[in-house]
């Protein structure tokens, strides 16, 4: 069935850039806004949207939204998010501009998840105006704490109803039955004064988020004596792209990498790694951190595949676990690495941080479990999947294979849903990344391909 989603192309493209135009990087919240302004502009703009075209909509005091279409005892559920990264540096466009060139719209977000979130919008308008009897409700869930917390879907599973199934167009195409484990692990010692040093380092700081590879890392010293010694030594990591340079306050040293998703660490260059790396030759710096990096660059440095704490894990439904050093910060008083490992679906959580943490406590160092979300895994035969993949095939006229996602997306929040685009097969996905972009054409027909999953997924 043709739902002329076409006739929406426009406004499709028109309203994805004006969402990425709004920077909706999470920062400190307050009444209204827990996730900070440049989020709640963001929600305020697409249920706004949502109202001018029709939907009921509902704001959950700033921590989400929704809009709603449909009747039923079901409820499906398209769950997106409008919460983006930080951009970080590198960009060649501007990363809040929503330019087009060349068939690509550039942006931070437009790719992860704005993009998915406006061609759902007129998906759905899409069926309203068609006419379509409706045997199960619809509802649009517009995340905003997707890159970290999720306090925002924790915060509607304990005020409103539950979905019966749903999909999450957060993730490649065709459908994404299989998504890896998430950990989260914050590693961390306490320092002593370093009055005695002949080297101290002042201040130690890398990473924005433990979901991205970092693309710098920066470090104050200040030296005592042998000076020129130092200086001479540390001229000599030109292969690690250092920046220094040296005032009152002490000699700053600048790391530079190349940002990727936390969950392909290997797309990446870790500025963290590199500091680490420096630092730890020299002898001079104060033992109890010292002790720290050493036990970092000994057993993390640039593996990524977990090898050296013995937890690079792998099987053929999800592929290899995946080890990111997301985020380092000393503050002269203690200092901790933050690490976002991806583990496959046929392992457990509490055995990787077992492992790690045998390895920790033997050097004196505390691990702190920040969250494991436990994989997601839903089967061939299950309705969803079937209903999905004629929705694939019927519009693009190619066979929709089940892949697995080294990601995570909001599908495993509730009970039977799966990630489904809006990366078409074979194309580059660059969230997370510098000059992030999704094709025009792309989010173009994924607006159809969402029309017909409501379609399919509204039969009985």
């Amino acid at each position: 069935m043709d739902f002329n989603v076409e006739k929406y192309n426009e406004d499709i493209i028109r309203e994805t850039r004006n969402l990425v135009r709004i920077k909706s990087v999470k920062e400190p919240g307050k009444k209204g806004a827990p996730f900070g302004d440049g989020i709640r502009k963001s929600l305020d703009y697409t249920l706004d949207l949502c109202d001018k075209l029709g939907f009921k909509t509902k704001n959950l005091d700033g921590y989400l939204g929704y809009a709603d279409y449909g009747q039923g005892d079901d409820l499906v559920a398209i769950l997106v998010h409008l919460d983006v990264v930080p951009e970080g540096n590198g960009w060649t466009k501007e990363p809040y501009g929503g330019e087009v060139i060349d068939g690509k719209m550039y942006g931070r977000g437009v790719n992860d998840d704005k993009g998915a979130a406006i061609s759902s919008i007129y998906a759905l308008k899409s069926i309203m105006d068609s006419g379509l009897k409706m045997n199960k409700r619809f509802r649009i869930i517009f995340g905003c704490d997707e890159e970290q917390g999720w306090d925002d879907i924790k915060y509607y599973l304990a005020h409103e109803e539950k979905p019966t199934c749903g999909f999450s167009p957060d993730g490649p195409f065709p459908i994404v039955n299989t998504e890896k484990g998430i950990l989260r692990l914050k590693l961390k010692k306490d320092i002593g004064s370093q009055d005695s040093s002949n080297i101290r380092v002042i201040s130690l700081v890398g990473g924005d988020r433990p979901n991205m590879v970092p693309e710098e890392a920066t470090c104050l010293l200040k030296i005592n004596k042998y000076t020129n010694s130092v200086k001479t030594y540390l001229n000599n990591f030109t292969e690690h792209n250092l920046e220094i340079t040296e005032n009152e306050d002490g000699i700053s040293i600048r790391t530079k990498g190349k940002s990727a998703h936390g969950s392909e660490p290997y797309l990446g260059v870790n500025a963290i790694v590199k500091m680490i790396s420096i630092l730890t030759n020299l002898k001079d710096i104060d033992e109890d951190l010292y002790s720290f990096l050493n036990f970092i660059d000994s057993y993390i440095g640039s593996d990524v595949k977990g090898e050296k704490f013995k937890i690079d894990f792998q099987d053929e439904v999800s592929g290899l676990l995946t080890l990111n050093l997301g985020v380092l910060n000393y503050d002269g008083k203690s200092v901790h690495v933050t690490l976002d490992i991806r583990y496959p679906v046929t392992f457990q959580g509490d055995y990787i941080v077992s492992k790690i943490t045998e390895k920790a406590l033997k050097n004196n160092i505390k691990v702190e479990l920040l969250e494991d979300k436990e994989p997601l895994f839903i089967d061939e035969d299950n309705p969803l999947i079937q209903k999905l993949k004629n929705a694939y095939e019927r519009v693009t006229g190619n066979k929709a294979d089940l892949i697995s996602l080294k990601g995570g997306t909001y599908a495993r929040a509730i009970d039977n849903a799966v990630a489904f685009g809006p990366i078409m097969p074979g194309k580059e996905d660059t969230a997370h990344q510098e000059d992030e972009y999704l094709e025009i054409d792309d989010l173009l027909i994924s607006a159809r391909i969402y029309a017909q999953a409501i379609y399919e997924l509204n039969n009985n």
